[in-house]
């Protein structure tokens, strides 16, 4: 259980993860949640964060101090109920694409492409939804036997389980033919529990081949070397392939245009580019003639596409230039 003192060690840890990488956690976007500790331990650590207390903030606030035990107990109901729920008795590959965020419909779309580089082994039936989970070779039957729950007499939340004994298949008596594929087509049964394995290129699963599922691949670039590392800062990292991209919010953008369009830096009127901030603006290059001086920095007077092509050849490997810049 958490005391005083861990939580103080884990606070200055997370600054002083802040001060290394200048990523600083949120406290608009950050809650704490207090869970299973006891009273007087719960004001002592809630001392050391900015965070928000979760549900406690709703529940606690101006209109549930006057309410009596009945009144906070509905109140405290309302305010679970409220909260926004996606997956509550419901499977991931069945529920619909119509509520939550965007982030959240985003992820649902990716289940046609999971659906096919995993496969759901069969083994005791207790954890994969019989009509939700697609074990089965037609994919989750629900989608298409709606009245499959109905016809076989069953439960739709009901788990595999209910249709195996003693590792045989036993599936009720079926009132409708048009639900017979579910019996000739069902997948073997394995010993053990039930679980899913990754299927994608032959290889066991990870972070790495999950994302090129997602996100296939593209073409190698050169300057690649200028932004991978361990000893890079990513937000240094992020802006300078950004820059490499073209794609920072410089004032030669369409949607810019209202701005003026012209540097804001040296005022020479010359209009703000990418080629123009690194490093033909005078006042971009006097910056850069500093850091030149103060670091012995060897970047040449040239064009930013060149320089990149120069630098990524000049910087590859591991050599301690490249990990220090």
């Amino acid at each position: 259980m958490a005391d005083e003192p861990s939580v103080r060690l884990f606070r200055r840890g997370l600054h002083l993860f802040a001060s290394l990488s200048g990523l600083h956690a949120n406290p608009q976007k950050s809650q704490l949640i207090l869970s299973k500790a006891a009273q007087p331990s719960r004001r002592p650590c809630s001392l050391h964060w900015i965070f928000r207390k979760g549900i406690f903030r709703r529940i606690q606030g101006w209109d549930g101090i006057r309410l009596s035990f009945a009144g906070r107990v509905q109140l405290i109901k309302s305010v679970l109920m409220a909260l926004e729920t996606h997956l509550r008795d419901k499977s991931l590959w069945t529920v619909t694409e119509g509520k939550g965020s965007w982030g959240w419909r985003k992820l649902l779309k990716l289940r046609l492409i999971l659906q096919t580089n995993i496969q759901f082994c069969v083994g005791d039936g207790m954890r994969f939804f019989l009509w939700h989970d697609p074990w089965h070779t037609l994919g989750p039957l629900i989608l298409r036997y709606p009245r499959g729950p109905q016809l076989t007499g069953t439960c739709s939340s009901a788990t595999l389980s209910l249709v195996l004994d003693n590792g045989q298949w036993r599936w009720p008596l079926f009132t409708d033919i048009s639900c017979s594929d579910i019996v000739y087509l069902l997948p073997p049964i394995h010993p053990g529990t039930d679980r899913v394995t990754w299927r994608s290129n032959g290889c066991a699963f990870s972070t790495s081949s999950a994302y090129d599922l997602f996100r296939p691949p593209g073409p190698k670039v050169g300057w690649s070397s200028l932004l991978l590392g361990s000893l890079k800062i990513p937000r240094n990292s992020f802006i300078l392939w950004l820059v490499i991209l073209g794609k920072l919010s410089t004032l030669d953008k369409p949607w810019l245009l209202h701005f003026g369009g012209t540097c804001v830096l040296c005022m020479d009127g010359q209009a703000e580019t990418h080629d123009h901030l690194f490093f033909a603006c005078s006042y971009s290059r006097h910056c850069l003639a500093h850091i030149r001086e103060h670091v012995r920095f060897p970047w040449p007077h040239i064009a930013w596409e060149r320089g990149i092509e120069w630098a990524s050849a000049r910087w590859r490997g591991k050599h301690v230039v490249n990990a220090t810049y």
